[in-house]
């Protein structure tokens, strides 16, 4: 049901509040960037309906982990707004820490970025870690098909008391499977998925998962804009060009250590990715200042230009 202020919300006519929760599922267009929260208030219960759907079953999904016996369940009968008691409940437990890491808030320098139309320090979806790690794509009939199959040729039973156990223990995210009607299929994936799943399409609900992962992983990457590190590559080579005017005899030396230095930042930045979740631009930084020192020069002894 759509509310001219708040967007898409939940039909109270289909499902109560009182014992189910909401999230908005708005997901990156292109499908690289995470869906951050503006602000810590988003977390309060009057401001939920802005709540990214990913990060509201990353917060459910907490609370459960905690195996905590008192933890509020739904109540078809409830009188009182269901997240307001998870909400509160957890306050009670922690106090009023913030529900995510520090990285999954909206900064003021990626709103100030997107009237240059960039997404400057927002996350990443990283779709280096393979689809098959993320979630697992399944047909939504078979959560309520038993396991005990019929003989070939005649339609399954439906039998919610016959589901796999361990299906209790994980999250199940029911979502369309590219159909165009529901508007949320990604017809040109970032490469990187591509590559990965073999796929040339991603779906909303895949990159809800990717989100779900990210949150429970705790590792929401940050992709340094290229922007930055070009500017700083650009002011480096310029530097290193004007001392190699006064070291013109050593500088095949010198274009030998630049290249292990090169290789070094290499490294570092593959580095910084795996330990600390900060991807460095790799590139467009190495190629402008070999550009700046022009790598011709390096290996003679003539004048620098």
């Amino acid at each position: 049901m759509k509310n001219e202020r708040e967007g898409w919300r939940v039909n109270k006519e289909l499902a109560s509040l009182n014992w189910s929760l909401e999230g908005d599922v708005y997901i990156d267009l292109k499908g690289k960037y995470v869906t951050m929260l503006r602000d810590v208030k988003w977390e309060k219960p009057q401001f939920v309906y802005r709540f990214p759907f990913a990060y509201m079953l990353a917060f459910t999904s907490g609370l459960k982990s905690e195996e905590n016996n008192d933890l509020p369940q739904p109540n078809l009968k409830s009188e009182s707004d269901f997240y307001q008691q998870l909400y509160d409940y957890r306050k009670e437990l922690v106090g009023e820490k913030p529900l995510f890491e520090e990285q999954a808030y909206l900064k003021l320098i990626t709103v100030l970025s997107w009237r240059l139309k960039q997404r400057w320090f927002n996350p990443i979806i990283d779709y280096s870690v393979g689809y098959e790690g993320v979630y697992n794509c399944i047909p939504a009939w078979r959560l309520l098909t038993s396991k005990d199959f019929l003989e070939e040729g005649k339609k399954q039973k439906c039998e919610v008391s016959k589901i796999d156990g361990s299906i209790k223990e994980r999250i199940i995210i029911i979502a369309s499977g590219g159909y165009d009607e529901a508007e949320d299929t990604i017809n040109n994936p970032p490469l990187a998925f591509r590559y990965r799943s073999g796929k040339r399409k991603l779906t909303g609900g895949e990159v809800h998962a990717y989100t779900l992962h990210h949150l429970l992983a705790n590792r929401l990457v940050i992709s340094i804009p290229d922007f930055f590190v070009v500017l700083a590559a650009v002011f480096l080579g310029r530097n290193v060009a004007l001392i190699m005017e006064n070291y013109r005899e050593r500088l095949p030396l010198l274009g030998t250590a630049l290249i292990a230095v090169n290789l070094i930042y290499v490294a570092v930045s593959l580095q910084f990715y795996i330990s600390k979740a900060i991807l460095l631009p790799i590139i467009l930084p190495s190629l402008a200042f070999w550009f700046c020192i022009k790598p011709a020069n390096l290996f003679n002894k003539g004048r620098i230009d």
